[in-house]
């Protein structure tokens, strides 16, 4: 059996969806674009790239419709060191 390393990579945080985490004038493209339709992001995926190391990734998302109008979005990524940076982000936005 493999062992267990007990770092934290998903957390979920309330209070935030990923359509405010964009830009408003990418939202509001969005939406005239697609006139009577609803049009919302569900996942957003982000590498992280080191030279002379395996790239990572951190994944922005709402499992679910009722996630998202719950305002609840999950952080998952590859490597804990990168937890706190993506919270700083979106903290700063929020």
């Amino acid at each position: 059996m493999a062992e267990f390393n007990e770092e934290i990579l998903q957390i979920l945080i309330e209070g935030i969806t990923l359509k405010e985490l964009l830009h408003p004038n990418f939202v509001t493209k969005i939406k005239e674009e697609f006139e009577e339709e609803t049009v919302d992001p569900i996942k957003i995926n982000f590498i992280v790239e080191t030279k002379n190391d395996i790239p990572r990734s951190i994944t922005l998302l709402h499992k679910n419709s009722k996630q998202k109008l719950d305002k609840k979005l999950v952080i998952d990524v590859d490597n804990s060191e990168d937890l706190p940076k993506i919270l700083k982000a979106i903290k700063e936005v929020k």
